[in-house]
């Protein structure tokens, strides 16, 4: 009563929850010598920055039931020791801003937002094109990428996008991630004569057949135009035969212009 210890006292003591939303483990130990001492206390938050406060309770029906008590509030902090693709990115067209942007979040363990986190997050491909708006500043543990595009090497490209953090924050350089792989369409915006036509003698086909190829923006070839393309006279008051081919592969090669 006065304060001093039951060094008798060897009943187990049980930690719950008097504040929190969390999870608690390894909240029982036996007390000895009348001091109940935890070594593997373990909490998982609700949410990062969570207020949690303990009740302490012996046990029921054995000895006398005394008063239970509670500890002072406490933070508990998420750590994040990962990250992880939250929003995959998806619709990659070539030279074109994604249409579903990717979010990269730093997590803990169990998967709780780190809201402390604040690093640059940057995402890099592992394949020949080129990544735009690839960096962006985590907010409250998320990285939302905004106007990211990737302009491809090829049409049809596989591309899968690797995301990392700075090299700062209490939480140390976390494991770089990949997202899901993603074929980069290339979409035609424009046809080229990729070979000029020339050498005409009337009557006859053209020496130089002409080549119109179907390619984007960056000059990419799009192998999945098939049209069919047709050659008229800029200039000139004859007549052409021949003058409709088939694209393949996004190329359409002529062969009897006349």
């Amino acid at each position: 009563d006065a304060g001093h210890i039951d060094l008798d006292f060897s009943e187990s003591v049980s930690l719950t929850l008097s504040q929190g939303a969390g999870q608690l483990a390894q909240g029982v130990v036996a007390a000895e010598n009348g001091t109940a001492t935890f070594t593997s206390v373990n909490y998982v938050a609700s949410v990062d920055g969570e207020l949690v406060a303990f009740n302490a309770n012996d046990q029921d029906g054995l000895g006398s039931n005394l008063v239970s008590a509670t500890s002072g509030l406490f933070t508990s902090n998420v750590l994040a020791t990962q990250l992880v693709f939250t929003i995959q990115p998806s619709g990659v067209i070539s030279g074109q801003a994604f249409s579903t942007q990717p979010v990269v979040t730093a997590q803990d363990g169990v998967g709780m937002i780190d809201t402390d986190f604040s690093d640059l997050v940057t995402i890099r491909e592992n394949s020949d094109g080129t990544l735009s708006n690839a960096s962006i500043e985590a907010i409250n543990g998320v990285a939302t990428f905004i106007n990211t595009s990737y302009t491809a090497s090829i049409d049809g490209e596989s591309v899968t996008l690797v995301a990392d953090d700075a090299l700062s924050g209490v939480e140390g350089d976390l494991p770089s991630v990949m997202a899901v792989s993603l074929n980069s369409d290339v979409v035609a915006t424009r046809l080229v004569f990729s070979v000029q036509p020339a050498s005409s003698v009337s009557g006859a086909p053209l020496g130089v057949q002409p080549v119109v190829t179907a390619l984007d923006d960056s000059g990419r070839v799009d192998t999945d135009f098939s049209e069919p393309v047709t050659i008229a006279l800029s200039l000139g008051a004859g007549t052409l035969t021949n003058p409709t081919r088939a694209a393949v592969n996004g190329v359409a090669a002529f062969a009897q212009l006349t």
